[in-house]
């Protein structure tokens, strides 16, 4: 992308020119210069380039904005299961707080754990419930290992979170939460410490109350802990692993849901705002520039968030849809007592909740952010003497690419997406029902019998 490229070092020579000339003017108005040059930046998808943009936002404390402590509940269970610390700039250098130190423990932990569940496997490995067992636990490791590790990349790196609470406050002029949102951010809050409460709890009780469950766990906790004198030991090691793994799971996407709720309600307000400077005859009355060019901060805001969450996006439905499919298998073709029953209609509850509140709440931003189109065509040219190229520029860019987040950039969670995947998990089910292997062939090679 070369004129990116030369666009952002102009940007950056014209930023550096400008700061010498006010060397001796307040801080207020530094800050000024450096906002009006991130502005004149507009989307960049290029890594490298992101990276050059963020040296151009101005220094703030972006943790002390009222937007950032709205979320501080779902914010602190991030960071006590290691997905989140702050960095921000100081004096023109970034600067991270040593709580990464205990977020690198924690991938530690998970990466541990994940090892542990896929050193249970072997090569001598029966096609039984067991097996269905490990792999549900080696993909639910491996999705948490990415939720975890992305996470913390959306930390650590300055043009994803960083840059997000930074652009929110310019864009949206750090804007709290609404009654809406501190709703949803009450019910993700209350599902997430749910699951990880009954999830917990439940292998607790199994473990002291349960035995079909207890001898499952402990083959499942370490290769060969059921022949070992410790493997109480390691059923407990289990319960820790599955602690860790059930807050990475859950409090990753309550941050996704109430991040992607409050972009929503901001795309929403400005196709409302535009509904409401429109006559009866077509005329405009309100400044269609400043609506398109908070429109394409707020396109910002979903390319940044997009940037954070892609790769956790995607390994939802990598990971969810396969473990869907495993669980549905052990259930039709494998007899299990009560509570093994129960323990796989726990997690399949779990999983379809999970994929679905992903699905919906992606597709909702990508709705909302394509809604101002429906109001701009009922907005007659001629009324807009001034303000005509604007109205082509704001249509260009809903009528162009998607906007929206992305499973790593592959596609865009849309409706037509959340169709594809309940058709494509509807023909996994009935694939698996249908073409169910006896367990006893049939022979009727007696009646088959050549005489010589």
């Amino acid at each position: 992308m070369p004129n990116n490229r030369i666009f952002v070092v102009r940007a950056k020579q014209e930023f550096k020119t400008k700061k010498e000339m006010v060397e001796n003017v307040s801080k207020e108005n530094v800050g000024i210069v450096s906002k009006e040059n991130v502005e004149k930046i507009d989307v960049i998808e290029d890594v490298t380039l992101a990276d050059e943009i963020s040296d151009l936002v101005p220094e703030s404390a972006y943790f002390k904005s009222e937007f950032f402590k709205g979320l501080s509940p779902i914010l602190f269970l991030a960071r006590i299961f290691g997905m989140f610390f702050k960095r921000y700039k100081v004096k023109g250098q970034w600067m991270t707080e040593k709580w990464v130190w205990f977020c690198v423990g924690v991938v530690v932990i998970q990466l541990f754990s994940l090892a542990r569940s896929c050193s249970v496997f072997t090569l001598q490995e029966e096609f039984s419930d067991t097996l269905f067992f490990k792999l549900q636990i080696g993909l639910w490791g491996m999705e948490n290992t990415v939720k975890l590790l992305a996470m913390i990349y959306a930390s650590f790196r300055k043009s994803c979170f960083p840059e997000f609470f930074q652009t929110w406050m310019r864009v949206c002029n750090d804007k709290p939460l609404d009654k809406r949102l501190l709703v949803v951010r009450k019910l993700a809050l209350t599902l997430s410490c749910n699951f990880v409460f009954v999830n917990t709890l439940g292998m607790i009780t199994t473990i002291l109350f349960v035995p079909d469950l207890n001898e499952l766990y402990l083959k499942l906790s370490w290769p060969d802990a059921d022949t070992l004198s410790t493997g109480y030991m390691y059923k407990w090691l289990f319960v820790l692993c599955s602690f860790v793994g059930s807050g990475i799971s859950m409090f990753s996407i309550s941050l996704l849901v109430i991040l992607s709720f409050a972009i929503t309600n901001e795309f929403y307000d400005v196709a409302n705002k535009i509904t409401t400077y429109i006559n009866k005859d077509g005329s405009f009355d309100g400044d269609l520039e400043k609506l398109r060019q908070r429109h394409q901060g707020l396109c910002r805001l979903t390319e940044i968030l997009d940037e954070s969450f892609m790769a956790i996006i995607a390994i939802v439905y990598v990971a969810n849809v396969p473990m869907s499919c495993v669980i549905l298998y052990n259930i039709i073709y494998h007899t299990h007592s009560t509570s093994l029953n129960l323990f796989n209609i726990f997690w399949m509850v779990s999983l379809i909740l999970h994929m679905s509140v992903v699905s919906l709440v992606c597709a909702r931003v990508n709705v909302a952010a394509h809604k101002p189109l429906d109001e701009l065509y009922n907005i007659s040219a001629n009324s807009l003497h001034h303000q005509q190229i604007q109205l082509i520029m704001f249509m260009n860019r809903l009528t162009g690419s998607e906007v929206g987040l992305t499973a790593i950039k592959m596609f865009v969670i849309n409706r037509p997406t959340i169709l594809t995947v309940i058709g494509m998990l509807i023909t996994y089910f009935v694939l698996l029902v249908q073409f169910k292997t006896p367990a006893v062939a049939v022979c009727n090679c007696g009646n088959n019998v050549t005489s010589s």
